[in-house]
């Protein structure tokens, strides 16, 4: 049996249905634990492709549990459906490691978009506070194929947000 057809296997149980039947409503929680092995991943796919207006968060013991938790959801089919969102490694506002930075960014922006349909974390994660989302929204520029932009008012863009003049990239 392929991966997919287990999620839609598991849609057809009775059962399953109750259970999403049961949901709390929508900006509500609702905790749930007890399940052995992957099969807490499974049933969290399926509500989530069964879902279409739910956004679940799963908060995870630790990075390792949280990272667990995505090998198992990206085994499981469409890998744009989570993403995680990791604790910082250092303290303060500035995050001393560009990679864990990125991530947290980048899944800000996507949960944004509103291409998230499950978030992985951790509990230290959830408590930290972060000013990203402001951040973003005022420093964010999309360029897309056709638009136009005035160099310098694009460099002037880029200027403000931290970048600096240099003859050549490399």
């Amino acid at each position: 049996m392929s991966l997919p057809a287990l999620l839609e296997a598991l849609q057809a149980v009775p059962e399953f249905g109750r259970l999403t039947a049961a949901l709390p409503p929508l900006n509500s929680r609702l905790h749930a634990s007890g399940l052995p092995g992957s099969s807490d991943a499974v049933v969290v796919a399926a509500m989530a492709h069964a879902s279409q207006r739910r956004f679940f968060v799963v908060i995870a013991e630790s990075v390792a549990g949280a990272e667990r938790w995505l090998a198992d959801l990206e085994s499981l089919g469409d890998t744009g459906f989570v993403a995680f969102y990791p604790p910082r490694e250092g303290f303060g506002e500035a995050e001393p490691h560009a990679e864990v930075a990125g991530e947290r960014v980048e899944t800000l922006e996507r949960i944004g978009r509103g291409e998230i349909k499950v978030l992985l974390t951790t509990a230290r994660a959830i408590l930290e506070k972060t000013q990203l989302p402001r951040a973003l929204a005022n420093t964010r520029l999309e360029l897309r194929k056709g638009d136009t932009h005035r160099p310098e008012a694009l460099a002037a863009h880029l200027e403000s947000i931290g970048f600096e003049r240099v003859q050549m990239v490399a």
